[in-house]
C-alpha cells in the first residue's frame, strides 16, 4: 500500500468523521476546525471554525444533505445541530442552526429521502432537510441525554431511545405518516436485536443472519450476497453507489492456541516495530513500511523501555479484529486491514469505489487520516468462509515515499 497523503496537526489529534461517495467529500475535524476535502479537486476546500467542536456528522438518505452535531465545550451535553447541504460546499461552507440536540447521533430514515430522526431535551422528531420542516414529532418525558438506535422494517421502523444515568429505553414506531412510542416493549425482543437497514430507496436491504453475519439484498442488481464463516461476526457496514463494494468490522473468535493476554500481544508488536526501526537506521535504506512520523517513533521506543516489567496474564485476548472490503459481485474478499496495522490498528475505515482509495483514521499517529492506494500484492481474492486467517500475510504499514502532508493548526 501507498500512503499517498495524510492530515494531522502537531498539537490535536484529527478524526475522520464521514465520507460522502456521492459528492467525493472527506470531513474531518482537527480541535475546533471543520475540514471538507475535495477528492474530485485534491485539495482542502473547506477550512473553518464556525462550527466549533464538531463530533459527527450524518447524512440522509440520498446524501444530499447532512446535519453536523457540534459543542461550544467539551462538556456540554447538549450539542448544536447544523444543516449543510451538499451541493453548496462548492461555494463554501453554508451552514443553517437547528437548535439543540441531546441525542449521541442522529439517524437517517430510508423511508424520507431527505429525513433524519433526532431527539431534543424533550421531543423524538422527523426532519425534512429539504424542506427544513419538521414533519413529525413525539413527546419525550425525560431531559436526560439520549443514545439513539434505529431498526427499519418493511412497514416500520423502530427507534430505541436509551437514557443514561436512568436505565431506561422507550420505543418509538415510526411509519410514513406517523411516529408514536410502543408501550411495553421488551429490550431483548428479537425483532428488535435483529437489525435491518435499507438503501437504494428502499431497493437494498442489508441484515443480520443468525450465525452472525450479514445477509444483502439488492433488487436493483437482482442479487443477494449472504457473508458468513465459522467463528465470525460481521458487522452492519457500508455499501457504494453502485452496489458493488462492502466494507465492514469483521470480528474472529481466536482458537484457543491463539488466546494470548493483552500484554503479551502489545510486547510483542512493539519488539518487531522496534526491530524494524533499528533495521532501517542501521542499514540507512528505507523500506517504506515503518511509519516516519516523530511522534509515532517515539511512542515504540518509550514502550519499549518497559516492555520487560513483569507483569501478570491480565484479559486475555479471545477475538481478533479486521476492517474488511468484499466485491459483491464475486462474493470475494477484495482487502484486509487487520488491529495490528501499524502496531495499534485503525479505528476508522472508508472506501472510495471511483478511484480505489482507502481512507483511514490511526488515533495514535501525529498525522493521524491518512488516504492509501492498494498494490496488487493487497488483493485478496477469496471467498469470506474459505479463508484462514491465521496465515494471512497483511500490511504492517504503508509505504510513504510520495506521500503529501497536510497539517492544520487545530486551534
Amino acid at each position: 500500500m501507498y500512503r499517498i497523503k495524510q492530515f494531522g496537526s502537531k498539537i490535536y489529534t484529527t478524526h475522520l468523521i464521514g465520507y460522502n461517495e456521492k459528492y467525493c467529500y472527506l470531513f474531518l475535524n482537527c480541535n475546533t476546525r471543520f475540514i471538507v476535502y475535495s477528492l474530485e479537486l485534491e485539495k482542502v476546500i473547506i477550512e473553518s471554525r464556525d462550527l466549533q467542536w464538531v463530533e459527527t456528522i450524518d447524512f440522509t438518505a440520498d446524501l444530499d444533505y447532512a446535519i453536523c452535531r457540534s459543542f461550544k465545550t467539551k462538556s456540554n451535553q447538549l450539542a448544536d445541530a447544523y444543516l449543510i447541504e451538499m451541493s453548496k460546499l462548492k461555494d463554501g461552507l453554508n451552514y443553517e442552526y437547528l437548535g439543540k440536540l441531546a441525542c449521541n447521533r442522529v439517524w437517517k430514515l430510508s423511508r424520507f429521502s431527505s429525513g433524519m430522526v433526532m431527539a431534543t431535551a424533550n421531543k423524538i422528531q422527523i426532519m425534512d432537510c429539504k424542506t427544513k420542516e419538521v414533519i413529525m414529532e413525539a413527546e419525550n418525558k425525560f431531559f436526560y441525554y439520549k443514545l439513539l438506535s434505529l431498526r427499519e422494517e418493511e412497514e416500520e421502523d423502530v427507534l430505541e431511545v436509551t437514557y443514561l444515568g436512568t436505565d431506561t429505553n422507550e420505543y418509538y414506531q415510526i411509519r410514513s405518516d406517523s411516529i408514536q412510542i410502543i408501550p411495553g416493549m421488551d429490550q431483548d425482543e428479537k425483532q428488535y436485536i435483529a437489525w435491518k437497514r435499507y438503501g437504494f430507496d428502499r431497493q437494498l436491504l442489508q441484515s443480520r443472519t443468525s450465525s452472525g453475519g450479514v445477509k444483502i439484498e439488492d433488487q436493483r442488481n437482482q442479487r443477494t450476497v449472504i457473508l458468513e464463516g465459522e467463528k465470525l461476526i460481521v458487522c452492519e457496514g457500508q455499501v457504494s453507489l453502485s452496489g458493488n463494494y462492502f466494507w465492514t468490522l469483521v470480528i474472529r473468535e481466536l482458537d484457543e492456541s491463539e488466546v494470548i493476554s493483552y500484554f503479551v500481544e502489545k510486547k510483542k508488536l512493539i519488539s518487531e516495530a522496534y526491530e524494524r526501526i533499528e533495521t532501517e537506521e542501521r542499514s540507512g535504506e528505507e523500506s517504506g513500511l515503518i511509519c516516519k512520523d516523530p511522534t509515532w517513533a517515539g511512542s515504540v521506543q518509550r514502550e519499549k523501555k518497559y516492555e520487560n516489567y513483569p507483569s501478570g496474564t491480565g484479559e486475555l485476548k479471545r477475538n481478533k479484529m479486521y476492517f474488511v472490503l468484499f466485491d459483491l459481485r464475486t462474493e470475494e474478499v477484495v482487502h484486509i486491514l487487520d488491529d495490528t496495522f501499524e502496531i495499534w490498528g485503525v479505528d476508522k475505515y472508508e472506501f472510495d469505489e471511483k478511484t480505489g482509495l482507502i481512507f483511514l483514521e490511526e488515533s495514535l499517529k501525529q498525522y493521524c487520516i491518512s488516504i492509501l492506494q492498494l498494490e496488487e500484492k493487497d488483493y485478496i481474492h477469496q471467498k469470506l468462509n474459505q479463508l484462514d486467517f491465521r496465515k494471512l500475510q497483511l500490511a504492517s504499514g504503508a509505504k510513504e515515499q510520495f506521500c503529501e502532508s497536510i497539517l492544520f493548526k487545530g486551534y
